[in-house]
């Protein structure tokens, strides 16, 4: 019976996520499951099998559960957009009235890309400066005798600043990966959980062969459709109190004009004054003022996003068990610990 109940429900499932309408896509998938128990218990009426119209029965119950589901899931979509404009507006004061539906997700996708805007411009920063520094590294001169001559390179200590610089443009090239992927996420969520993954979760979750599966689903709609997104805004309130609270600057705003190296000008005790002096403006630039923002965007992008993931898993797992997936529910508490 669970492998004739498995073909019926794979043939279904190709039905089940057609309609543009997601609402429509569900209730179809719902109705869809119900038609088949009640074949199921048609069935054991026709062979007066009674272990076929008890297993009738258990699905019917299952399906009434997960009927409860699908309302709660339509009732938080219903009233996410006036929940997440209330709280933006209050904690973050930012109006989220010129934002379509879902607000909650396209306000953050609006977070990630102005992040990812600032990202782009310090990392741009940070390359100017190197290849300033690189330059000012080659600069020396030249003096020549009878028959003989030597080179002196009196700005050669430049060359000492292109690993930290190097570290600054790695940690930022990551944080723009990170912020780009957070972006991709958010932008297919929509279309992947409404359309894909909660109409499958409700029609597998009708059946006991594929509860498990089917509750593991509805769990990974709910996390990923409201928890994620909201986690990223929330974030989002968190970095940006902590930047005032600290004064950070997300870019960097510094006169490169102190880092010169004039090798020919050399001071009475023929040391290169000139090229310490610049070197001593550059050490200021990448110790103070390039490595606060470099450390800024690392918190914003890849911490922010490391801690959405964590709560979205963690919640993953513990809503599995509530809707059936006791399986996935164990998995996912052994990735949690591992992470």
């Amino acid at each position: 019976m669970k492998k004739i109940l498995f073909i019926l429900f794979l043939f279904a499932l190709s039905f089940a996520a057609q309609p543009e309408n997601w609402e429509v896509s569900s209730i179809l998938a719902m109705l869809i499951a119900a038609l088949l128990i009640s074949f199921v218990y048609a069935g054991g009426i026709a062979f007066e099998s009674e272990g076929l119209k008890l297993a009738a029965k258990q699905e019917a119950y299952e399906w009434v559960a997960t009927l409860l589901m699908f309302t709660l899931f339509l009732f938080a979509v219903s009233t996410i957009d006036q929940f997440s404009a209330g709280a933006s507006s209050y904690w973050l004061r930012e109006s989220l009235d010129s934002i379509e539906s879902p607000k909650h997700i396209n306000f953050a996708i609006n977070i990630s890309e102005r992040l990812l805007s600032e990202q782009t411009l310090l990392l741009s920063q940070i390359m100017n400066l190197s290849k300033d520094v690189a330059d000012e590294s080659t600069k020396g001169f030249y003096c020549s005798g009878v028959y003989m001559g030597f080179n002196i390179n009196t700005c050669m200590g430049f060359s000492a600043f292109s690993n930290p610089l190097s570290m600054y443009a790695a940690t930022v090239g990551a944080s723009i990966a990170t912020t780009n992927s957070q972006i991709f996420l958010l932008k297919i969520t929509p279309a992947f959980v409404l359309l894909i993954v909660f109409p499958f979760g409700i029609f597998l979750r009708c059946f006991a062969v594929s509860r498990g599966l089917g509750g593991f689903l509805l769990s990974l709609a709910f996390g990923l459709y409201f928890a994620y997104p909201l986690m990223i805004t929330f974030m989002y309130g968190v970095t940006t109190d902590y930047q005032a609270i600290n004064g950070l600057n997300p870019t960097i705003n510094v006169d490169t004009s102190g880092i010169e190296c004039k090798p020919l000008n050399m001071g009475l005790s023929y040391a290169p004054d000139p090229a310490d002096d610049a070197m001593d403006a550059t050490r200021k630039m990448v110790d103070a003022d390039y490595s606060g923002p470099v450390f800024l965007a690392l918190v914003k992008s890849m911490f922010s996003e490391g801690i959405s993931l964590l709560v979205l898993i963690s919640l993953i797992g513990a809503s599995s068990k509530a809707f059936g997936a006791e399986v996935y529910a164990f998995v996912l508490a052994q990735l949690e610990r591992i992470a």
